[in-house]
């Protein structure tokens, strides 16, 4: 998943935590725990990092409750600290009625896995993500020489969604004359969904697709979406001068 950060957004410094796992998940699976889950948290917000990428699911249950308030409480720390959170739904679709942390917290932008023209895939539940991004079959190669492989599922959108997450709070940063404003306010999960929806719309493309998400990923794949992902990038840095100049007074110039 950090390859796919890195595609979207090459600068970005990448903090990586690795959780536990243990049996007795749905089917007979692996899964997570929640207890190693809010040490990664609670790690990440030490780091002072502007953005958590969680692409897995733990289902909450009784059984676990007690570990999964602790997870809740470590996901209100980072948000209490100013750090945007995206996370992973559900890859279950309707098979099951359980809901999964972190996307049941409220507190993250929940990312669904899309077709590459932004159709939602099967396996994601119609009412349990915020936005969608390429999850289906999506080339990967993890060094040089390797042939790519390709990568399913929605955490595959929930590693794109951050690495398009951290490009505009690179360019917010960058773009303005007083960066602090726009990049504390791109920090808040209602900020930055606005500015997720604002590029869903460009080109009239799907409401939940991000559509110049995938532009800036096809770009580092075949030259011919060069120029129109370059093009977004410059659509998204106008609509930056324009909105925050309205709402905080502030100047800035492309």
């Amino acid at each position: 998943m950090a390859a796919l950060v890195l595609r979207i957004f090459p600068r970005a410094r990448l903090y990586v935590a690795k959780l536990d796992e243990k049996p007795g998940g749905l089917h007979g699976k692996r899964h997570i725990t929640a207890r190693s889950a809010a040490e990664a948290v609670e790690w990440a917000i030490r780091c002072k990092v502007d953005i958590i990428s969680m692409s897995w699911t733990i289902e909450k249950s009784n059984k676990h409750q007690q570990e999964i308030s602790g997870l809740k409480k470590a996901l209100e720390s980072a948000k209490s600290a100013g750090i945007l959170m995206f996370c992973a739904a559900s890859d279950q679709g309707n098979s099951t009625g359980l809901s999964c942390y972190p996307a049941a917290s409220n507190l993250c932008i929940r990312m669904g896995a899309s077709t590459g023209t932004g159709e939602r895939c099967d396996w994601v539940h119609p009412h349990d993500y915020d936005f969608l991004l390429p999850g289906d079959n999506v080339p990967l190669n993890l060094h040089i020489d390797d042939l790519p492989t390709e990568h399913s599922g929605s955490s595959v959108a929930t590693a794109l969604a951050s690495g398009l997450g951290g490009l505009i709070l690179y360019l917010a940063r960058y773009s303005l004359r007083s960066p602090e404003f726009a990049a504390l306010a791109l920090t808040e999960r209602a900020e930055m969904s606005t500015m997720f929806r604002y590029l869903a719309s460009y080109g009239g493309q799907t409401p939940q697709f991000p559509r110049s998400g995938l532009l800036s990923f096809l770009a580092g794949k075949n030259a011919k979406f060069k120029n129109e992902a370059d093009e977004a990038k410059q659509e998204l840095k106008r609509f930056f001068i324009k909105e925050f100049k309205e709402k905080w007074s502030v100047k800035g110039s492309i």
